[in-house]
C-alpha cells in the first residue's frame, strides 16, 4: 500500500504539486532501481507531471469561472471528475509513455486502466479542493496565490450543506448531509 500526503504553505495545492502527485501514481520507481531505467522512469514521470500540471491549471480556471458565473450554486454541481480534464491528462500521459523508452508498458490494458483511474482520482481531488477553499474560506486562486471571492456568504445554504457533508462526524450525519446535497442537486437540475 502506498500512502501519500501533500503538504502546502497555508494555501491550496499548486497545479505543479497536483501534477507530481498524479505522476507518482502512474510512474513508480523502485527504491533499488538504478541505471538507465531509473533515469528514464524519472524523466518520464517529470514529463507527465508537467503535462498534468497544465491540465490542472486549466481545471482550476474552469472551477474559478464556475464560481464567478454561478457563485454558491457551483458548490451544488456534480463532483464527478471533469471528463475534459480526465481525457486530456490520460491522453497526454499515454502519448508521453508511448514515446518513451518504456513504451511497451503503455500497451497493457491494466496500465492504461491505472492511468485513467489516477486521472479521475486527482481530477476529483482538484475540483474538491477548489470548491472547498471557496466554501470554507471564500478564496479562489492557484496554489498560495489566493484572493477573496466577491460575494462569498459563509451562511449561504450551499456553503452550509458543503460543510455538513464534508465535516460529518458520524456515518448517519454523513448520510443525512449527502441526502440533503443530492436533494439540492435534483432541485437545481
Amino acid at each position: 500500500m502506498k500512502i501519500g500526503l501533500l503538504i502546502t504553505n497555508h494555501g491550496k495545492h499548486s497545479d505543479d504539486k497536483l501534477g507530481f502527485a498524479f505522476a507518482d501514481d502512474v510512474i513508480q520507481i523502485a527504491a533499488d532501481m538504478t541505471g538507465q531505467d531509473a533515469l528514464d522512469g524519472r524523466r518520464l514521470s517529470n514529463q507527465i507531471a508537467d503535462a498534468a500540471a497544465k491540465r490542472f491549471r486549466e481545471l482550476a480556471d474552469r472551477e474559478h469561472k464556475g464560481i464567478d458565473d454561478n457563485g454558491h450554486d457551483h458548490l451544488a454541481s456534480s463532483l464527478e471528475a471533469d471528463a475534459t480534464t480526465v481525457d486530456a491528462i490520460y491522453g497526454d500521459s499515454v502519448s508521453l509513455g508511448q514515446a518513451s523508452s518504456i513504451k511497451s508498458w503503455f500497451d497493457k490494458p491494466e496500465v492504461l486502466a491505472n492511468i485513467r483511474q489516477a486521472a479521475e482520482k486527482w481530477t476529483r481531488n482538484a475540483q474538491h479542493m477548489h470548491r472547498d477553499w471557496f466554501a470554507r474560506h471564500g478564496k479562489v486562486g492557484h496554489g498560495a496565490d489566493l484572493k477573496d471571492a466577491p460575494g462569498h456568504d459563509p451562511d449561504h445554504e450551499h456553503v452550509r450543506r458543503w460543510k455538513a457533508l464534508h465535516d460529518a462526524p458520524t456515518p448517519d450525519a454523513y448520510r443525512q448531509a449527502l441526502h440533503e446535497h443530492a436533494t439540492a442537486l435534483a432541485q437545481a437540475g
